[in-house]
């Protein structure tokens, strides 16, 4: 009996130091889980951030598209407007050289009949109207001319910019 006694406050002891211990260890096992949570809610965080970024970059880029659609639309049509400006400059030059062999051919005239000026005064008259008409309108299609060479200098310099901006844009 006095074995059993002796046994009795070592198991006592062992089962305190057991409690003891697993007390410990629970502590460090919530305290462990505790920092499992922390590391887990950071790398969820840093996830939430990454799709959030990305969702942003995603919606850059089609803008970007977008945009890259429209300019690409836009140069077409100054392709055409300028095609046609072209055809409308090459037009009118050929109507200011018709126009001023027609003045040459009304000043000969002129100079024909200005020998004969003394009976046809009202013909030379006539004459000179249509003369300052034409000169009129060969000053005036002289300055849509010239009006025409800056908006066709323009146009080659907007379309250069363009394509340099496409380029950087198709670049990055």
């Amino acid at each position: 009996m006095a074995k059993k006694d002796a046994e009795k406050p070592v198991a006592g002891a062992e089962s305190k130091a057991s409690a003891l211990t697993r007390t410990a260890l629970a502590r460090q096992l919530a305290a462990a889980n505790q920092d499992l949570n922390a590391v887990y809610e950071a790398e969820h965080q840093w996830r939430l951030d990454l799709l959030k970024a990305n969702e942003e970059i995603s919606r850059d880029t089609v803008d970007v598209e977008v945009e890259i659609r429209r300019l690409q639309q836009e140069e077409l049509q100054l392709k055409g407007k300028l095609e046609e400006l072209e055809k409308q400059r090459d037009k009118l030059a050929a109507e200011d050289k018709d126009l001023t062999r027609q003045r040459d051919t009304l000043q000969a005239e002129c100079d024909e009949l200005e020998t004969k000026r003394a009976g046809l005064t009202d013909a030379v008259k006539s004459l000179t109207r249509e003369t300052d008409t034409l000169g009129k309108e060969v000053t005036k299609l002289k300055s849509d001319v010239e009006r025409l060479e800056a908006l066709r200098k323009e146009y080659l310099a907007q379309i250069a910019k363009f394509k340099s901006q496409k380029a950087k844009l198709v670049e990055e």
